[in-house]
C-alpha cells in the first residue's frame, strides 16, 4: 500500500503529468471550437459527439484518433490546436510550477481549510503585487492575471481515502484470539499535494524573476492558511535544458535521432577475454 502511494507520487500524479493534463485540456478546448468529427448527422464537435453518444462519431474519439489529427495538420481549423500540441508535447515548453504544497491533514492542523481556487488566486496575486515581493528582484515587474494560474491536486492514499486499510483486517494470535489493533502510528494513509502552475505566453516561460516572485507570494499565502506555521512546500525548480521529442510536425525538420553511447571498461586481463572468445568459437 505504501508502494502504491509512492508510485502515484513519483509517476501517476507527478507534477509533469499534471502539467500535461492541463495543456491537453487547453488543446481539447481549441479542438472543440470547430466541428471536425464526422457523425451520423454530419460534422460535429467532439463534445457534441460525446454528450450525444453519436453512434458514428463517438467511437472515433480515441487517443490515437485525436493525436493523428493534431499531427497530420490536414484541417486548417485545427491549426491553433496543432501548434499548441507541438509546443507543449513535442518541444516540451511546459507551464512552470512556482510551488507544490503538501496540505496538512486533520491530525496535523484541525483549523486548516483550503479556500476555493478563486480565493487562493486572489490572495496570491495580492501578495505578488505587494512591495516586499516586487523588491525580491531588480528585474522589471511583470503584471499577472489569474488566467495564467492553475491549481491541481494529487491525492496520495492507500486506496481508502483517509482511512487505513490495515484496520479492516482481523488479526489473531497463536491461541486464535482476536487481537485488538489501534492502527500503526507510523502509517500515513492519506496525503494531498497541491500544485500551483504558472502558464504564461511561451516567450515568458524563462522569466526567472517572475517565477521567483510567484514562489514567494504563494509561500506567504500557504503560511497564512496554516496559521503562520511553516508549510511543507517545495519551491520552483531551476530551469533545465529542454529536451525535445523525437517527433516533428514540420516536414522539413527530420526526426531527432537519439544515439546512445556505450562505454565498456574492465579491469580483467586481456587474455581472459581472448580465452573466452576462443571458447565461444
Amino acid at each position: 500500500m505504501e508502494l502504491r502511494k509512492t508510485l502515484h507520487r513519483a509517476a501517476y500524479q507527478h507534477k509533469t503529468v499534471k502539467k500535461l493534463e492541463q495543456h491537453m485540456i487547453d488543446i481539447l478546448k481549441l479542438m472543440d471550437a470547430v466541428p471536425w468529427v464526422t457523425g451520423s448527422k454530419g460534422r460535429m464537435t467532439i463534445s457534441e459527439a460525446a454528450l450525444q453518444l453519436d453512434p458514428v462519431a463517438y467511437p472515433k474519439l480515441t487517443d490515437s484518433f485525436v493525436e493523428s489529427r493534431l499531427m497530420d495538420q490536414e484541417d486548417p481549423n485545427l491549426q491553433r490546436a496543432s501548434e499548441e500540441y507541438k509546443a507543449r508535447f513535442l518541444e516540451r515548453k511546459l507551464m512552470r510550477m512556482p510551488m507544490s504544497w503538501s496540505l496538512p491533514n486533520s491530525d496535523e492542523n484541525d483549523n486548516f481549510h483550503l479556500p476555493t481556487d478563486e480565493v487562493f488566486f486572489r490572495e496570491v496575486l495580492r501578495v505578488y503585487e505587494s512591495s516586499r515581493v516586487r523588491n525580491i528582484s531588480r528585474d522589471p515587474f511583470v503584471p499577472m492575471t489569474k488566467d495564467q494560474l492553475r491549481l491541481s491536486t494529487a491525492k496520495l492514499t492507500y486506496g481508502m481515502g483517509e482511512n487505513d486499510p490495515m484496520l479492516k483486517i482481523v488479526f489473531h494470535d497463536k491461541q486464535n484470539q482476536k487481537k485488538d489493533t489501534h492502527g500503526d502510528p507510523d502509517a500515513n494513509p492519506h496525503r494531498t499535494r497541491l500544485f500551483l502552475f504558472w502558464n504564461p505566453d511561451i516567450g515568458q516561460l524563462e522569466d526567472k524573476a517572475t517565477l521567483q516572485r510567484l514562489t514567494a507570494a504563494a509561500y506567504e499565502v500557504a503560511k497564512g492558511l496554516e496559521g503562520n506555521q511553516e508549510p511543507d512546500t517545495t519551491p520552483a525548480s531551476p530551469l533545465k535544458p529542454r529536451r525535445v521529442s523525437g517527433v516533428s510536425l514540420d516536414a522539413a525538420t527530420p526526426p531527432v535521432k537519439k544515439r546512445r553511447k556505450l562505454a565498456f571498461q574492465s579491469s580483467c586481463p586481456d587474455d581472459i577475454f581472448e580465452d573466452s572468445i576462443q571458447f565461444s568459437q
